[in-house]
């Protein structure tokens, strides 16, 4: 037999040592993530307003004024005085800044503004120079010392799956939806490294018999980190120093744990006394206006107002959030702002949606929705060589698929936690106080993550404030996964637990998969709701309608199954659809499809067109802006009371009540490409909302050409089925003169 050439020998000893293969893993996820991040185009996350507190307590500014939903790489350093001493020191020590946003953020970018300054006095580059990209290798070059030591306790029974799953961990953990963070001025990079150094150190600290007190002090930092990263986790970090730091004691008696701990905590206790009023003041603003009465009646609205100790008055300000033009001041002239915020409280809020538990329910199923990407959906990846909201898929296989799995739904999650606990009685069932201890801890944070997000802050950036439950959520299915794979020594768990979570992953998509198809499979009695019909032509094939709606005197209105081709909203980008190009051509052009006597069917309707900030003088109806959501379950949210005027036309497109009313109905609206909606994005004259592939509610500019799916509305009480049985593969063919 041929024998292995030294160098191979060499090779698979290396692999078998454990320290070695924890190393080349981590090195390995640098690279991943620096291709990603820099690999054909630098690529991050574009602002949505957050940056600013960031670059003014890190002595930096915006260069570029053109920032919005693209990726800005290049900001500019504030210079305080005429020497590069002068300037470093002011840069690291100055406190500007800190008292309105007192993060451990301005200590990591601070030291990047500094090498940056550093650099260009070397270089002969221009001193105000900065670079973000500075910031996004620091972010990886920490990230990857988190994930070496996760990389550490991921010990399987044999090397081979050892190896294979610390590359599914790679896989899950350096999607380009955690990684293109850390191109960005957003607090989540910190959060992202801290939870991975607790994830890596609290395993440990849960496996070994007698655990070091070094460990102790790691863990306690890792929770520092974790907890000073985002002002919401703060309650989070001191849940996993106080429970992680008992185990250690209950293991080894450590006082390092005691005292290491008890100052951690203290520390994270002293930031959230720390922080700035407006910043709490504007997150209750939101968890009442924003939140609990966004989207209830008026009735309702004072009922839940008057729950909370506070005027009926103030339900005029359901639907606005804290950073609406003027709604602060004229809240203030009204004369509630000394009894609302005197009044409303984070206590006074969770003692509210406690005491109406069914509508804690509804919260929390819009906040598992919202946790179903782990990018948000409203930030951006490219830079302005690109068309804005260009969203980047260098290695985002796991951000593709874990849209597509029952992360966002209750059986999925409830999949995952009751996973982690049983996974948690498995490991420490012979250690009943650590096994009571870590699973108290892991349902608390659990908990908090799901509700507390909404709860404290209302629906405002939901989808990114969901993040950090995103998070967990991902680090307990791989831990789940990977302990079925090899990890648990017994072989029903290890069994139960991977059929378990894997079936309660995939009913919600495979459950809905099931029931559009059968939509589309069903068979009408007649020309009826829900049933598909032949109207027109185009190049040589039949065009295909779903009968959406039905009016009490036979008037249908029909959405086409199919883009009918490909054209910009308005070639001078803007959003207003009655002066758009696409109105002119499918009201034109369009209508050549269609048979003289088809011509004779359709019917010009008056239908609502909604208006962005840019157009809102032209409203007749409405009194708020129209707030995105990238769900299609939420797209039509506050449609009704949405700056509004109406137009005629024979075709249209369809708006986002339409959407959410076909949603709600069972019907998936995804095509092959994106396709565009009537409806505007409401904080600007240029951008579109749009349906995308992935099923999702996004914007784009007018400009850009995307797919069109018309709307018509058609008299079908004069005519007859002459053919078909009314499914989407043979659809109702008409009997028309």
């Amino acid at each position: 037999m041929r024998r292995n050439p030294q160098w191979r020998q060499t090779l698979l000893r290396r692999i078998h040592e454990e320290k070695f293969q924890n190393i080349a893993f981590a090195l390995l996820a640098a690279a991943v993530m620096l291709v990603t991040l820099f690999g054909g185009g630098e690529i991050g996350l574009s602002d949505n307003g957050d940056f600013s507190r960031v670059l003014r307590g890190s002595s930096l500014y915006f260069t570029e004024t053109n920032k919005s939903f693209v990726y800005v790489g290049r900001y500019g350093i504030e210079l305080h005085g005429d020497s590069l001493l002068s300037n470093l020191g002011h840069i690291l020590f100055s406190t500007d800044g800190v008292a309105n946003y007192p993060s451990i953020q301005l200590v990591v970018v601070r030291l990047t503004v500094a090498a940056n300054l550093l650099w260009n006095a070397l270089s002969g580059s221009p001193l105000a120079t900065y670079r973000l990209w500075t910031l996004g290798v620091t972010y990886v070059l920490l990230y990857s010392f988190a994930l070496y030591f996760l990389f550490r306790q991921i010990r399987l029974k044999k090397p081979w799956w050892t190896c294979l799953a610390k590359l599914i961990t790679l896989f899950v953990l350096c999607d380009v939806g955690y990684v293109a963070y850390f191109n960005s001025f957003y607090g989540e990079p910190l959060q992202i490294i801290g939870l991975v150094f607790c994830a890596g150190f609290g395993l440990q600290i849960l496996r070994e018999e007698q655990p070091r007190a070094t460990v102790a002090i790691q863990l306690a930092l890792s929770g520092l980190l974790y907890g000073w990263s985002k002002f919401a986790n703060i309650p989070v970090g001191i849940l996993l120093i106080l429970s992680l730091e008992a185990v250690v004691w209950l293991k080894a008696r450590r006082k390092t744990a005691i005292f290491s701990g008890v100052l951690a905590v203290a520390v994270l206790a002293g930031v959230y006394f720390a922080l700035p009023a407006w910043m709490n003041r504007d997150t209750n603003f939101n968890a009442v206006f924003f939140g609990v009465v966004q989207d209830v009646d008026q009735e309702t609205a004072q009922a839940y107002l008057s729950d909370l100790g506070l005027d009926e008055g103030m339900a005029k300000y359901a639907g606005n959030n804290a950073y609406v033009s003027g709604v602060k001041s004229q809240f203030a002239a009204d004369g509630y702002e000394a009894e609302f915020y005197t009044t409303v409280s984070k206590v006074s809020l969770l003692r509210f949606y406690l005491t109406h538990p069914a509508y804690l329910g509804e919260k929390i199923q819009l906040s598992l929705e919202n946790a179903g990407m782990i990018r948000p959906f409203y930030l951006s990846n490219h830079d302005n060589t690109y068309p804005r909201f260009t969203l980047s898929h260098r290695f985002s296989l796991w951000s593709n698929l874990r849209a597509w799995l029952g992360f966002d739904t209750i059986a999925g999650n409830a999949a995952l936690l009751l996973g982690g606990l049983a996974l948690l009685l498995v490991f420490l069932r012979r250690r009943k106080p650590v096994c009571a201890l870590a699973c108290g801890t892991l349902a608390g944070i659990w908990l908090y993550l799901l509700a507390i997000p909404y709860i404290s802050n209302g629906s405002g950036d939901l989808a990114k404030h969901m993040f950090a439950f995103a998070q967990v959520a991902d680090l307990l299915f791989l831990a789940i996964l990977l302990s079925a794979l090899g990890g648990v020594k017994t072989t029903w768990p290890r069994q139960a637990l991977l059929a378990g979570v894997s079936l309660c992953l995939l009913v919600a998509p495979i459950g809905t998969a099931w029931q559009n198809a059968a939509l589309c499979r069903r068979p009408a009695d007649a020309l009826q709701e829900g049933g598909f019909i032949q109207l027109g032509t185009q190049n040589g094939r039949p065009i295909t309608w779903l009968i959406a709606g039905m009016d009490d005197d036979g008037t249908a209105t029909l959405l086409c199954m199919q883009t009918v081709g490909e054209q910009p909203f308005s070639q001078k980008n803007t959003n207003l659809w009655l002066e758009s190009d696409l109105r002119q051509w499918l009201n034109r052009d369009f209508l050549q499809n269609f048979s003289d006597g088809e011509k004779e069917l359709l019917i010009a309707t008056r239908h609502p067109v909604l208006l962005s900030i840019g157009y809102r003088e032209l409203a007749t109806a409405g009194t708020h802006d129209f707030y995105c959501s990238h769900l299609p379950t939420q797209v039509g949210a506050g449609y009704g009371r949405s700056y509004q005027t109406t137009a005629t036309d024979m075709v249209s497109l369809p708006d986002a009540d339409f959407i959410m009313a076909l949603t709600e109905e069972g019907f998936s609206l995804a095509g092959e490409e994106p396709y565009w909606l009537l409806a505007p994005y409401y904080n600007n004259g240029n951008m579109v909302r749009c349906v995308y592939p992935d099923g999702y509610v996004y914007f784009q500019d007018a400009q850009e050409p995307l797919g069109v799916r018309p709307v018509v509305y058609v008299q079908l009480a004069a005519v007859e089925a002459a053919g078909g049985s009314g499914t989407l593969a043979d659809p109702f063919i008409l009997d028309i003169p």
